[in-house]
């Protein structure tokens, strides 16, 4: 199969290092080795702690990171450009929610938190953020009419946000008027109590 993939692939790839590769890498690579094309093979080499000189053979010094041996200062080249990879604060990791709109809470394990928000104007928008200091949290929007009534209805389908990872940050376009309910479920959570900021706002 190997075989056949190389003959009829196409190749793409200029130079393959391993490095830092154990000894028994080798061993397990050499049983693979005779099936693939003398030209593919030739490309790959497998290197120990020893491998710099074959780098910088294939690349230039210049552009790999120093702790490589290089003299790239780490991740240097994607911030050469101010307008590259600019991540703004409001989405790093340890930054809270803040702001007038800001409700911090404590779910307990097997629980959850749901808070109502009546939009009164069909097309209006009701805009979260979710921050959470520990874990991830399912998150769900439910809406019901303001006259009461009438079951929920779920109209932002239940999902997990890794909102412990990043902050989550997203809208909903409100179609009809009504009691829109965001849904905060610790349920799967078995020991672990979900210590969260949110906001809510209707635009």
């Amino acid at each position: 199969m190997l075989g056949l993939l190389d003959l009829v692939g196409p190749e793409l790839v200029e130079r393959v290092l391993v490095i830092n590769a154990p000894s028994f890498f080798s061993i397990i690579f050499n049983i693979f080795k005779p099936m693939l094309s003398a030209r593919t093979q030739a490309k790959i080499s497998i290197c120990g702690s020893d491998y710099q000189q074959d780098m910088f053979e294939a690349i230039d010094p210049r552009f790999v990171p120093r702790r490589y041996g290089g003299s790239l200062d780490e991740f240097g080249y994607l911030f050469q450009d101010d307008s590259v990879l600019q991540i703004p604060k409001e989405f790093y990791r340890n930054s809270p929610i803040e702001g007038p709109h800001a409700v911090q809470v404590e779910i307990k394990n097997g629980e959850s938190h749901r808070h109502s928000v009546a939009v009164n104007v069909a097309g209006a928008r009701l805009s979260w953020e979710v921050w959470s200091c520990d874990h991830e949290i399912k998150f769900w929007v439910e809406w019901s009419p303001l006259t009461g009534g009438q079951a929920a209805e779920v109209v932002v389908p239940s999902q997990v946000l890794l909102c412990h990872q990043c902050r989550e940050v997203d809208f909903l376009e409100c179609g009809r008027v009504g009691i829109y309910e965001v849904v905060l479920d610790n349920g799967a959570a078995w020991f672990k109590n979900a210590r969260l900021v949110y906001a809510l706002q209707v635009l």
